[in-house]
């Protein structure tokens, strides 16, 4: 195998832009969430975190994710207005807000992961069966190692 002129991080954008647009951004290929909602990465996060954090306080959620709290706020007013979420009081501080998910909610976070599923699957499927457990072990490094970096 020939050698390319590119860099390995050239190599490593090319690879990861592609798969970016695949599965985040051409709608034709791997529709998000099964077609129910046009991706947006906050809004995807946000849900995913409620999920597992029942309850949780807005502060929590930005923290988690990252993003500044307007940010944030913004989309937990977009999610709550699409009835995805809702709002009540936070029952250890009362000034609080804690997050729940709706049933729809709920039912569209499961069609989310479902869909990531599928995305996962179409990806693993084109590296040999022998490889996978290499390829998913330094996927797991890199991500751990980039990680820690930002704890």
């Amino acid at each position: 195998m020939q050698k390319s002129n590119r860099s390995d991080e050239e190599r490593l954008l090319e690879a990861v832009n592609t798969l970016l647009n695949l599965f985040l951004v051409d709608e034709t290929q791997f529709s998000p969430a099964e077609g129910r909602m046009k991706y947006n990465p906050v809004d995807f996060q946000c849900l995913r975190y409620v999920d597992q954090n029942p309850g949780t306080k807005a502060v929590d959620i930005a923290q988690s994710l990252g993003v500044a709290s307007t940010t944030l706020q913004s989309a937990l007013d977009r999610l709550v207005k699409q009835a995805l979420m809702v709002r009540a009081r936070h029952k250890e501080d009362g000034r609080a807000r804690a997050y729940h998910l709706t049933a729809t909610g709920q039912s569209l976070r499961d069609a989310i992961h479902r869909q990531d599923i599928v995305n996962m699957g179409a990806m693993l499927a084109a590296v040999e069966a022998d490889k996978r457990d290499v390829v998913l072990e330094q996927l797991d490094r890199v991500a751990t190692a980039l990680k820690a970096k930002v704890d």
